[in-house]
């Protein structure tokens, strides 16, 4: 399976439904799954400054 490409448009049009649609309704609409559309949010979240905090149990240090 392939890696989609997620344009800027597509990901604006994604961020939109979000504020009205579940993110598996949205990954219906675009056939693919909930966890893909979760991730492209995330990790925009992360491109444009969000830094997890430290407490959290989903931010595991990584061992270098």
């Amino acid at each position: 399976m392939t890696a989609r490409k997620w344009t800027e448009d597509k990901l604006n049009e994604i961020k939109e439904k979000k504020k009205t649609m579940s993110a598996s309704q949205i990954a219906k609409e675009y056939s693919t799954t909930k966890s893909s559309i979760l991730g492209l949010l995330y990790r925009d979240k992360l491109k444009h400054g969000y830094i997890p905090p430290a407490n959290s149990k989903y931010a595991v240090p990584k061992n270098l």
